[in-house]
This record gives structure tokens, C-alpha cells and sequence, in this order.
């Protein structure tokens, strides 16, 4: 629900543009160092576990907002959401698939993949038009001044019911998938062992090393989009953020996530036009990414703008599931959440380095040079998928040519 005002939000408490990207740099930066050992322990303590930890550590990063001012308080705010962003990834995915090769062991994931992705986007879409009304519907309530609180902080503590609400949700009606039984030998051991497992599995596949790659560029692109939109949107389309004026950047990051709504139910298609042959469906829409942030980069125009912006988050959702479908071909369970908290740490480095990087590149020389230089990266990792696509063929042809052990 703060998505569409978090960096409006931290200029409001006194961050410039280089303060912010430093904020959410750090953000990343937590991430990294919690998202793999975060995914192990998903696999050791359970994927229910771990996912209720990460809502009730988010939860409290919400609350954190009423009383932050200064910016080592900014930063145990970020810090804290963060934490539950690196314990969520991978838990609740690594449980789904499990459930969906439960019940049919060889089915296509795809397109179950990119039908969920589809869901989670319409609600970040709703949540985004939400919470962008509230700061509009509050700025002249009595309670919120009475509490000295800002009309920008209030979509925080709408969100922390949310967050409560999950908790709810996740403890009713998940229920882990039976795995493989496994000796016992503590939560730390169990972590290290899985951790140790998943790192190896890693260097030993050249594919999971370009998926990498891949996952680094994607950070860096949508991480310039998310840490630099919504100052370049106020200044274009010259919106008083003070006086309550907000709701426009709900609706064009609902239009942004209504775009990678469709973006990951075009991949279904795209999927059966390549044949199934998922790497190339990732470098068409890569490389339609990369050349749409750099036009939106240099464009005044603002429908225009509004056009380029929705196109960059289209096509980089659209590279989801097909990334997701050749990741979950070559991992087991017992090490699924790891694995995919890895590819999550190379897109949090991504991050890290298009928020804290490209916002002193921002602050100094402009939006547009660090989103043309985010641009370049994107479409430089086109190649990375053309890669992938050669191996995954080596691979299936070297399986083919294979004699049968009947």
C-alpha cells in the first residue's frame, strides 16, 4: 500500500535524492545478507515458518514509521522491511510448487507460475491505488494531526493491518507439503547443510549462473524504476505532493502493475509460439525492457512517458515465469528455497547497485543518465538469456542421446 508514496514518503523526512537512493540501497543490502540463509532456513524450519516470521518482521518495519525522523531511524525502518522481504522470498514459492509437483509431477509449470505472478500484481495494483488515496482522504482528519502524524504516513499503518491480516491467513491455510524426511541435526546444522548444498548445486550448473546474471540486470532496471519514478513523475507532471495531491502516483503504479499483469499473461502465449523453448521468450521481452527504459528516460512527453514507463515493467514481468520454469527444472525440493533465495540475493545485488549507485548518478548528472545507463544493463543481459538458451539445449541433447537403463 506505500509502494507508490515510499519515496515521496523518506524526501518528506529530509532525504534528498542521493539519501534515498543510499536508503534503499541499504534496503538491498540487507537483503543480500539475510537471502540466502533465509531461504535455507525455509527449506530446515519450513517454508509456514518462515513466511510468518517475514509478515510479522514487515510488521513491525510499518510501525517503525510513525516515529522515525532522523536517518539512522529511516534506515532501522528500511532495514526492517528489508529483513522480511529476504525471509519471505522463496518460502511461500518454494511451498507452491511443491504443492502443484504433489499432485502432478511432470506438468508444465509456466503457466501456474505466470498466472500466480498475475494475481500478486493485481493486488500490488489495488494496495497501490489504495494506499496512494489515503494520504487525499486523511489530510484534514482530526486524529491524524492530533497523533502528529503526516498524511504520507498513514498508508504505513493501513498497510501493518494488512500485514496482520496475511499473518492470519498464512497461519489458517497453508499447510506444508510432506517432504523427505530427514535425520535431525539442529536448526543451525540443517541450515548450513542445506546452504552448503544449494552453493554447490549453483557452481556446478552453468545455467543457474547466467539465470544469475540475468536476476542482477533485472535489479538494477526495476530498482532505478522504483527508486527514481515517482520524483521524475512529480516533476513532470508538476503535482503538489504536499497539499494531499498523491492519488495520480497510485494510479500509475497500479497502471505499471496492471502492465506486468499482462506481461506475465503474455508469456503463457509467447511460451507456445517459441515452443516452449523459455529462454528465448526471456531475451525478446529482456531486450524490449532495456530499449523502453531508455526512451522513457529522454521523454518529456508525459503520456508518452506514461507509455514507456508501463512497457518497461510489461516486458520485465513477462521474464518471470519463463526464468522460474528452466530454475525449477534443475533444483529438488530439499534445496528449492535456497536455490531460489540465491537467484533473489543476484537480484538484490542488481538493486543494490541501481538504487545506491544510480542515485548519486541521479543526484549529480540527472534521472534520465541513470536510467539510460539501467536501460544498457538490461539490454546488455540479453545475451546472458541467448546463453542459457544454447546450454539448456546442450543439455536436453546430451539427455536424448542417452541410452535407456530398461
Amino acid at each position: 500500500m506505500p509502494s507508490s508514496l515510499l519515496v515521496l514518503w523518506l524526501q518528506g523526512r529530509g532525504a534528498n535524492l542521493e539519501q534515498v537512493g543510499l536508503l534503499l540501497g541499504a534496503h538491498a543490502l540487507v537483503v543480500i545478507v539475510l537471502e540466502v540463509p533465509s531461504g535455507a532456513l525455509a527449506d530446515t524450519l519450513g517454508r509456514k515458518r518462515t513466511a510468518l516470521l517475514a509478515h510479522v518482521t514487515s510488521l513491525a518495519g510499518m510501525l517503525a514509521t510513525v516515529t522515525a525522523e532522523s536517518f539512522l531511524a529511516l534506515l532501522g525502518v528500511v532495514a526492517l522491511l528489508g529483513a522480511g522481504r529476504a525471509l519471505v522470498s522463496g518460502a511461500l514459492d518454494a511451498w507452491f510448487v511443491d504443492a502443484l509437483l504433489w499432485h502432478d509431477a511432470t506438468q508444465d509449470l509456466q503457466p501456474d507460475l505466470a498466472r500466480v505472478g498475475s494475481l500478486s500484481i493485481a493486488g500490488l495494483a489495488v494496495g497501490a491505488i489504495v494506499g496512494a488515496s489515503i494520504p487525499g482522504l486523511v489530510t484534514d482528519v482530526g486524529w491524524v494531526a492530533a497523533w502528529g502524524l503526516s498524511p504520507l504516513t498513514v498508508p504505513f499503518l493501513a498497510s501493518a493491518g494488512v500485514e496482520v491480516l496475511t499473518i492470519l491467513v498464512i497461519a489458517w491455510f497453508v499447510v506444508e507439503v510432506p517432504r523427505e524426511a530427514k535425520r535431525e541435526v539442529g536448526l543451525v546444522r540443517g541450515v548450513g547443510s542445506v546452504l552448503r548444498d544449494a552453493v554447490q548445486g549453483v557452481r556446478g550448473d552453468g545455467v543457474f549462473a547466467w539465470l544469475l546474471l540475468i536476476s542482477v540486470a533485472g535489479g538494477v532496471g526495476v530498482s532505478s524504476l522504483e527508486t527514481f519514478w515517482q520524483p521524475h513523475f512529480a516533476g513532470l507532471l508538476a503535482v503538489d505532493v504536499t497539499g494531499g495531491e498523491t492519488l495520480v502516483f497510485g494510479m500509475l503504479m497500479a497502471g505499471a502493475f496492471a502492465a506486468a499483469f499482462l506481461g506475465n499473461l503474455a508469456s503463457i502465449p509467447l511460451g507456445r509460439w517459441f515452443a516452449r523453448r523459455y529462454a528465448l521468450v526471456g531475451a525478446a521481452l529482456q531486450g524490449v525492457a532495456g530499449v523502453a527504459l531508455v526512451l522513457l528516460a529522454w521523454q518529456a512527453q508525459p503520456v508518452l512517458a506514461v507509455a514507456w514507463y508501463a512497457l518497461t515493467y510489461l516486458a520485465h514481468a513477462g521474464t518471470g515465469s519463463p526464468a522460474s520454469t528452466i530454475l525449477h527444472a534443475r533444483i529438488p525440493s530439499e534445496r528449492r528455497s535456497a536455490s531460489l533465495s540465491i537467484i533473489s540475493l543476484a537480484s538484490f545485488i542488481g538493486a543494490f547497485l541501481g538504487s545506491a549507485g544510480l542515485g548519486w548518478v541521479a543526484e549529480r548528472v540527472g534521472i534520465g543518465v541513470a536510467w539510460s545507463v539501467a536501460g544498457g544493463v538490461m539490454g546488455f543481459a540479453v545475451l546472458a538469456w541467448w546463453r542459457v538458451h544454447v546450454r539448456v539445449g546442450q543439455v536436453a541433447g546430451a539427455a536424448a542421446e542417452e541410452p535407456s537403463s530398461i
